[in-house]
């Protein structure tokens, strides 16, 4: 047999091994892998609040919010949708955070875009709590999209995941009908 052929029949051997140990690592870890669902317990993360003059400030742990509703989205300054979402996300604020609502507006931008989330946040949707994600959050709650927006109640409990956006109308509907069961 030549080197060529033997090389050649090496190469594909070592190819379908990475193949088989990739294959490994995705079922090991699929759970992972996933969006969470409603019924499934929040993960804690960290993330950074962002002050009122555009700068970071101290650590915010999810755990803190446990005995309020809380929705939690994810976004973008560049992200059209998410821009879509704000007044939304005000309105609820407004109604709502007498009642036990918070809103976590968590920037994925990373912290060198808190002083322009800080703008578009006092711009739109004033009244929400803007935090910058460290990268734990969105990969704990698998986000590979946005908007991605959660509701989560007292207990620490996902009741609801909404990925992208079809309608501001649809998403309004979608989080009251979450929301208002569980002040």
């Amino acid at each position: 047999m030549s080197r060529v052929r033997i090389s050649g029949i090496a190469f594909v051997l070592l190819l379908l091994g990475l193949l088989v140990l990739n294959g490994y690592g995705v079922v090991t870890n699929c759970s992972g892998l996933r969006p969470l669902h409603s019924g499934e317990a929040a993960p804690n993360f960290r993330s950074i609040k962002v002050t009122a003059a555009g700068r970071l400030g101290s650590i915010q742990q999810l755990d803190s919010t446990r005995g309020s509703v809380v929705v939690l989205d994810f976004w973008a300054t560049w992200c059209g949708p998410c821009k879509s979402t704000m007044p939304v996300l005000e309105e609820l604020a407004k109604r709502y955070g007498p009642r036990g609502l918070r809103i976590l507006s968590v920037n994925t931008e990373g912290r060198g875009a808190a002083a322009k989330a800080r703008r578009m946040i006092d711009r739109l949707a004033p009244s929400v709590e803007l935090l910058m994600d460290t990268g734990e959050g969105s990969t704990l709650y698998n986000v590979s999209s946005i908007p991605h927006m959660l509701v989560i109640d007292r207990e620490g409990k996902v009741h609801m995941v909404h990925r992208g956006l079809i309608t501001v109308s649809g998403l309004r509907s979608d989080l009251i009908d979450a929301i208002e069961p569980l002040l």
